[in-house]
């Protein structure tokens, strides 16, 4: 049992991986200035936080629920606070662009097409955003 547990684990974080980098290499090369936080050090196969210059991450929140997106604000340990990351400040961030950060979890049931779907809405909502 234990083996079989530890060979799904790996292959889980290895699709977990794959999606998270199907979502960065679409937003980052969509948004203008998105930046994957903690890029080119290791980190959670099946995490990723990204700055989204401009676009407070409250709003993209809200406007990602309606649409049945799930997505954080905030790191873990302050994501219910209210108030932007200590975490993403000490990472030196100003705490306005910690206020535009948002985290990524997908599950163990997402496809590759609800992560494009998700990018392309959170494009779309970027873009709606800067035109006002």
């Amino acid at each position: 049992a234990a083996e079989l547990a530890s060979n799904d684990l790996k292959s889980r974080a290895e699709r977990e991986r794959r999606l998270l980098e199907q979502l960065i290499g679409r937003i980052t090369g969509s948004i203008p200035g998105a930046q994957l936080l903690g890029g080119g050090i290791e980190r959670a196969p099946g995490l990723c936080a990204l700055l989204l210059p401009g676009l407070s991450s409250e709003t993209a929140i809200a406007r990602l629920d309606l649409q049945g997106i799930m997505v954080s604000g905030g790191a873990a340990c302050a994501a219910s606070s209210g108030h932007p990351s200590h975490v993403y400040r000490a990472m030196g961030l100003t705490e306005q662009e910690a206020g535009c950060v948002l985290r990524f979890s997908p599950g163990r049931h997402t496809t590759p097409e609800e992560i494009d779907t998700a990018a392309e809405a959170l494009i779309t909502i970027w873009k709606e955003h800067h035109q006002t």
